[in-house]
């Protein structure tokens, strides 16, 4: 055969026989934080440039730089209600370790956008490094080749785990703390570290972790039924969904893949109306009506002993008191 052939062929197969220099393979890999992911759901509502701004926001605090240029021609109100909701969203530990307050963290003179730190520079590159090894931890739980169902499921299963709902946050709970330690524990951050915290602070918990994994999500917010909430919609294989993670922090899923009708009903009377990101009316863009996920509500032990992940059917199996309930991850044929 003819040398030049040769090579051709062998580089040919070089590039798609599996390696075996111990890389990972894809079915292996996992998710490593990644701070400039935003869910796509949150960049198709809000404006480039608000995003844009967020992504700046970010950026300067990881270098502990404490301001940043805002664009103009916003309302004020509008800017940093929207460029407050996309840092919480995807830095946890921005609203743990500043000052930051949508009203007074901007200077309309100059389009300056302006922050403290609560904790020195060293502390800060520490607890950031810190921080990473947590996410990193939960993101350990999927692999980039799971269902998009496994992946939310697993991270949902993994925040609720032994999650505590911080009573002293609310009513006149917090009167006595500073506000420095009320924006700690109200933070993500800390519903991530720590497993406690209110209905934001796991929201933009979930919300940041399905990001991290490539899932669209966003923080929803609603001011009546059985009082002020916030909880997430996900989107999973092109449907939408409700999930609440607050009012699961028993450990078991019961209302993952809720829809609009069930948070309005059984899960709280929360008319679909009132429910919004930001200023949107979510059921006006996001229909939140598929039933994917009722049967594994119902069928769910009524307290879960452990869970068991087959990825090569991607199902899961829960496990309870001498019962089990395997629901597949994978997404329907139609």
């Amino acid at each position: 055969m003819n040398r030049h052939i040769l090579s051709l062929l062998l580089s040919f197969i070089f590039l798609f026989v599996p390696h075996c220099s111990g890389e990972p393979t894809v079915s292996d890999q996992n998710y490593t934080l990644d701070y400039s992911k935003l869910s796509p759901m949150l960049t198709e509502i809000f404006p480039s440039d608000c995003t844009d701004t967020a992504l700046a926001v970010i950026d300067a605090f990881l270098n502990y730089e404490n301001s940043v240029s805002a664009p103009d021609g916003y309302n004020t109100h509008l800017l940093m209600n929207t460029v407050g909701y996309i840092v919480n969203c995807a830095c946890p530990p921005f609203s743990a370790f500043t000052d930051f307050n949508e009203v007074r963290s901007y200077d309309a003179a100059s389009r300056t956008i302006r922050w403290n730190y609560t904790v020195s520079k060293e502390e800060h590159q520490k607890l950031l490094a810190d921080f990473e090894d947590t996410v990193n931890s939960y993101l350990s739980e999927i692999r980039v080749s799971d269902s998009e169902a496994t992946k939310a499921l697993l991270l949902y299963m993994s925040l609720i785990e032994d999650g505590v709902y911080d009573y002293g946050l609310i009513g006149d709970g917090y009167a006595d703390l500073s506000e420095a330690e009320y924006n700690l524990r109200s933070s993500s951050y800390y519903s991530l570290t720590e497993k406690s915290g209110i209905c934001f602070g796991f929201t933009q918990a979930l919300v940041f972790l399905y990001a991290q994994a490539d899932l669209e999500s966003a923080m929803v917010s609603h001011f009546g039924g059985e009082g002020a909430h916030t909880w997430p919609i996900m989107k999973l294989d092109g449907k939408y969904y409700y999930c609440d993670p607050t009012w699961d922090l028993d450990g078991s899923p019961r209302h993952f893949g809720i829809t609009a009708a069930d948070r309005a009903s059984w899960s709280g009377g929360y008319e679909p109306d009132g429910a919004k990101i930001l200023n949107l009316v979510v059921t006006e863009r996001y229909d939140v009506s598929d039933l994917r996920f009722e049967e594994l509500r119902s069928r769910l032990p009524v307290e879960i002993s452990s869970i068991d992940i087959d990825r090569t059917l991607q199902t899961i199996t829960f496990f309870g008191y001498e019962y089990q309930y395997t629901f597949s991850a994978l997404p329907s044929a139609d």
